[in-house]
């Protein structure tokens, strides 16, 4: 077996490693080098400062950090899976990283000369992935620096705020790897309620709510860890010097490495809603400029919310249709037909109970979400709702007269979705529009 590496050969490992695309791909050349060096039997590069064993070569499956560090440590030998006790020798990395390259061989140690020469090799692999870090680094910063323009450049134009809120979403969560990110807000218009305004990859939106909501209380970034392993990091985005919202991303460890992307891209936010024609954007945008209530959007993000978050069982869903609001709108005027829906949003909140939330979906139909009631408590509520509508309205310095038609469906938490409820909602009114007017069917 050899005894030395020129340094003719030291060169050309150098220049095998650095040309290597990414960390991975240097360790396992470096690994797979110091094995033929040394006619070893199995080798990695143990990185002692994240406990785990990168390249490794000659065993199947995974090996534990701890088996190799007995090695880091000067012990000759140790005892690894298939080939039983082996002689090792170990070779600290060099410019700071912490770690080492690590060889194993079958009946025969390892002399000096060859300690040696993985020490040699040791020293150029950390050099090579020193500066690999920088100009992965680099890179980061220069794609980081030119997202932020592009979104810069969208805020000063004035586009669409949900083509920069998207934007945002879409930026942080590229330069994190494709990982989940969730936009969460406050609503203006209903305290203490949160919009996910804007989402990419994310798996559930009522997921991001708790996270976001730490992180808007506490006015700082918070780090949570999720039963799957992955880890939750928000950031609060401000508004005029008011909390306004959080940015939340999902992702393995590497994403609390990335925080500083995360606190930047808040930043962002925070500039494109300081502007108060920004924030009231975010208020038309998820709510019916006539009634004040949830449009279909919110209505839906709400549904989806109490479907996923985990805090309910039942979900019920009531859709209603007004019976004779087009002769309204057609005799007294379009100005009128808002006045009347006004006042139909103030009779259906009014029989609503404490949580419940009702929405305009648009034109004259409007649904109610109730969390954890029975189908014929539910019944009971819509029953209130038919007569309360049915009683006249004074518009436009007349009486007028209109009625209701309400659908009813029911489903399971985390078994149905939104788009399920509101369509067996909708058949339902369906359903009761044809026998009559003023009728509740549950589907």
């Amino acid at each position: 077996m050899p005894l030395h590496w020129s340094i003719h050969q030291l060169t050309e490992f150098f220049a095998a490693v650095s040309a290597a695309e990414d960390e991975q791909a240097a360790v396992r050349v470096a690994v797979r080098s110091a094995l033929e060096a040394l006619d070893a039997d199995a080798g990695a590069v143990v990185m002692a400062g994240e406990a785990v064993v990168r390249g490794l070569t000659g065993l199947p499956g995974e090996s534990p950090a701890a088996l190799w560090l007995p090695a880091a440590a000067g012990a000759p030998t140790v005892e690894l899976p298939l080939l039983g006790e082996v002689d090792v020798v170990y070779a600290a990395l060099a410019s700071g990283i912490d770690g080492g390259l690590v060889a194993a061989r079958l009946d025969d140690d390892f002399g000096a000369e060859e300690r040696q020469m993985l020490h040699g090799m040791a020293q150029v692999l950390g050099l090579a992935l020193r500066n690999l870090r920088i100009l992965a680094t680099e890179r980061a910063r220069q794609a980081l620096l030119e997202t932020l323009l592009a979104v810069q450049r969208s805020i000063s134009r004035r586009e669409p705020l949900q083509s920069v809120l998207d934007a945002i979403t879409e930026g942080a969560s590229g330069l994190l790897g494709g990982v989940p990110v969730a936009l969460v807000l406050c609503d203006p218009s209903s305290a203490g309620e949160l919009i996910v305004a804007s989402q990419l990859h994310w798996p559930s939106p009522g997921s991001a709510l708790a996270p976001a909501a730490a992180a808007i209380a506490e006015g700082d970034t918070v780090r949570r860890r999720i039963p799957a392993g992955d880890l939750l990091v928000a950031t609060p985005v401000h508004a005029g010097g008011d909390v306004a919202g959080s940015l939340v991303a999902l992702g393995p460890a590497g994403v609390d490495a990335g925080i500083d992307v995360i606190t930047a891209f808040g930043q962002q936010i925070s500039m494109a809603l300081t502007d108060a024609r920004t924030v009231e954007a975010v208020r038309e945008a998820y709510r019916d400029p006539i009634t004040g209530l949830p449009n279909r959007k919110l209505f839906a993000e709400r549904l989806d919310q109490a479907l996923n978050d985990g805090r309910v069982d039942t979900v019920v869903t009531l859709f209603i249709d007004l019976d004779r609001f087009k002769s309204v709108n057609d005799t007294l005027g379009h100005h009128a037909g808002d006045e009347l829906l006004a006042a139909v949003s103030d009779r259906i909140r009014g029989q609503l109970r404490t949580g419940d939330v009702a929405g305009r979906l648009g034109g004259d139909e409007f649904a109610v979400l109730m969390e954890d009631v029975s189908a014929e408590d539910a019944r009971t509520v819509a029953e209130r709702i038919v007569h309360s509508v049915a009683e006249p309205f004074r518009i436009a310095g007349r009486s007028v007269c209109v009625g209701a038609s309400i659908g009813i469906a029911a489903g399971a938490a985390r078994q149905v979705t939104a788009d399920d409820l509101l369509r067996d909602a909708d058949l339902a009114m369906y359903r009761a529009k044809r026998t009559g007017t003023g009728r509740v069917v549950v589907g």
